[in-house]
């Protein structure tokens, strides 16, 4: 995504010097701005079966959408981390089974249920896991990376690292 594709230079530029204090200070700044993306999101999801309810009649299609865009917020807060450190690092082959893996997972949950006969519900039942699974797995799979690069920040310390990342210096122009 977008973020991810904006902060991996500072990222990359940060490894590639050794730089623990600005590695730590953009990981800090992209996980504080994913979760405030998050948090925004879930405020707004409350309105989706209200909006539905209006536009098509029908509020349960908002409710399956909240469930989707929530599983969604669960799985990539982890996951797109997950694919830049591993891009960082260099575990190309890693990336590349982990994306391919997300793909056969979140879509063979999803086309699993419903050929089952579980509809809608089992798409969205689908969506939520898949995208736990690829939750889990992202995290195994940091949690091997993290031991093998030390420079890595662990996996808890994201969420600190978030609490005391400043806005400013990643959000100024570049050019």
């Amino acid at each position: 995504g977008g973020l991810t594709d904006a902060v991996a230079p500072a990222i990359s530029r940060a490894w590639a010097r050794g730089d623990r204090g600005a590695l730590h200070h953009t990981i800090g700044f992209y996980v504080r701005f994913v979760a405030a993306c998050a948090v925004v999101t879930l405020a707004l999801i409350v309105l989706l079966p209200t909006i539905t309810t209006h536009l098509y009649h029908d509020g349960a299609i908002g409710g399956y959408a909240a469930v989707i865009i929530v599983a969604s917020i669960v799985s990539v807060s982890v996951f797109a981390l997950v694919q830049l450190m591993l891009q960082v690092v260099g575990r190309i082959r890693a990336l590349a089974t982990l994306t391919l893996t997300d793909v056969v997972v979140r879509y063979g949950a999803v086309l699993t249920l419903v050929v089952l006969g579980l509809g809608i519900g089992g798409a969205v039942t689908g969506h939520v896991v898949g995208a736990l699974v690829m939750m889990v797995v992202a995290v195994v799979i940091y949690l091997r990376m993290e031991r093998s690069h030390e420079l890595a920040p662990r996996l808890w310390q994201c969420a600190r690292l978030a609490v005391g990342a400043s806005w400013r210096p990643l959000l100024k122009p570049t050019l």
